[in-house]
């Protein structure tokens, strides 16, 4: 309703009627007339619009599954899925060791796989990338490392595996060094295959008895050492009375090199100083070998 001057005001307001006369007075949005003023106004408060702000999400679009084609890949059938009589170490048990495929055994060797390939998968896997089961032992642990499913303990543990095969091999095979051929036998199951030039230390007793393989050099693809100091002490320190010599030649050809002929007769020279005997060096080169000692000393 209009209010006039002075009306609705406390004892607190009343110095708004203490302006001069004639101007009007304002307090608390309300607007005062002075007593000379015929007509009060009308006061208009101006009004407030509120807006609900609602939030409102985005809409949901529907998931489309997977067409037929693009459905998920069945999952690995992992070793412990596997019917009972399907394992390897079951099948060991129950048919033998010889009933058993390389993958087999491998996967026994391997005991594991990944969260994704069972050990029967990653041994087919190895055997697949390297052609055959005799190339796979001649990998070298760091290569076997860095392959997926392998790691460090499993390469290591396939190293070892194929270094007992190849020790319990050697155990069999005739252990007196009555000439080349026999050099040649013992160092193809060390050598074969290898992708470096290694050179072995056959040491002997005085009876030409094999008595330890020591590997004391490795070089390049196409180029090994003879180190004649590491050679003797090999023999030496294993309490050798004679010795023999063997080295590979990766590239398939068994015939000695110019170097291997120098080298050769260092060594023997170096043997006849220290009082021991040279009984020869062969070259390995797959099945084939070769005799390097034509000039020095040959086996009983």
């Amino acid at each position: 309703m209009p209010l006039r001057a002075g009306e609705g005001l406390g004892a607190s307001d009343s110095w708004l009627t203490d302006r001069p006369p004639g101007r009007a007075r304002s307090h608390g949005g309300v607007t005062k007339l002075p007593d000379d003023c015929d007509t009060a106004p009308e006061v208009t408060v101006p009004a407030i619009r509120f807006v609900a702000m609602t939030h409102r999400p985005p809409p949901v679009e529907a998931e489309v599954g997977p067409t037929p084609s693009e459905s998920a890949p069945d999952p690995p059938l992992l070793m412990a899925m596997l019917p009972p009589h399907e394992r390897p170490r079951e099948r060991l048990l129950a048919l033998g060791v010889e009933a058993l495929a390389e993958r087999e055994l491998l996967a026994l060797v391997l005991r594991s796989g990944t969260r994704a390939a069972s050990a029967l998968d990653v041994a087919a896997s190895l055997l697949a990338e390297y052609g055959s089961l005799s190339m796979l032992a001649q990998a070298r642990p760091e290569e076997l490392a860095a392959r997926t499913g392998i790691g460090v303990a499993k390469a290591a543990a396939l190293v070892a595996a194929f270094q007992l095969g190849r020790r319990a091999a050697f155990q069999t095979m005739p252990i007196v060094l009555r000439g080349p051929a026999e050099v040649a036998a013992v160092a193809r199951r060390e050598l074969d295959g290898l992708r470096r030039e290694r050179v072995l230390v056959l040491v002997c007793d005085a009876a030409n008895h094999l008595r330890r393989t020591v590997v004391v050099s490795e070089g390049s693809i196409d180029r090994s050492l003879l180190p004649v100091r590491e050679i003797l002490n090999a023999v030496l320190r294993h309490d050798g009375r004679a010795f023999a010599l063997a080295h590979n030649h990766p590239s398939g050809d068994p015939e000695p090199s110019a170097a291997d002929h120098r080298a050769t007769k260092e060594v023997s020279a170096a043997a006849s100083v220290v009082g021991v005997r040279f009984l020869g060096h062969v070259v390995i080169a797959g099945a084939d070998w070769r005799s390097v000692t034509t000039t020095s000393q040959t086996c009983d």
